[in-house]
């Protein structure tokens, strides 16, 4: 993809979005997310009254529902600061404009494969785990204990899901 298609595909975003800010505020309704328990109990918490309006807030801001919300630490008080810290969907866009439609060359399949990514770190004498293992875009039950033992067996490590394949990295990290 190329810079040439950019204002259609913003003004597309742009529609995709102004679409989940009207439909989105039900999803998180009915989910009851906001009656979520807190990753710090021991603190003083917001109202849930509050916490659903900021969820709401953030799905008028980005067009998203913060699925991070409770683990961030943003339903304690005085704690820590929305403004602070990056949307997901807003870091992943703006990461996928700059790495492919704004470059003259899309690098992306580097950092998309494990194990081309692994050996490019390699060489530039990065610290990276070995990898054992890839079954090439299959997953099974079978490939997935086959790939646990495995790992269990060489001193450690654990298997990186991505949604279309399993990645077995030893964790050998010294």
């Amino acid at each position: 993809m190329n810079a040439k298609y950019y204002k259609s595909i913003v003004l597309l975003r742009g529609l995709s979005v102004m679409k989940r800010r009207i439909t989105l505020p039900f999803k998180l309704f009915a989910s009851r997310f906001w009656l979520s328990p807190s990753y710090y109990p021991e603190m003083k918490q917001k109202s849930r009254l509050r916490i659903f309006f900021e969820l709401l807030l953030h799905i008028f801001r980005y067009g998203s529902i913060e699925w991070h919300y409770f683990s961030y630490g943003f339903d304690i008080k005085d704690f820590r600061n929305q403004t602070d810290f990056f949307d997901d969907n807003e870091f992943l866009w703006k990461m996928s404009v700059r790495n492919t439609m704004l470059a003259e060359q899309d690098y992306t399949c580097i950092l998309r494969d494990k194990s081309l990514f692994a050996q490019l770190l390699s060489l530039w004498h990065f610290t990276t785990p070995q990898i054992l293992f890839s079954t090439g875009g299959k997953t099974s039950s079978v490939i997935e204990s086959f790939a646990a033992d495995m790992v269990a067996n060489t001193g450690g490590g654990g298997i990186l899901r991505n949604h279309s394949r399993v990645s077995v990295a030893g964790a050998y990290l010294r």
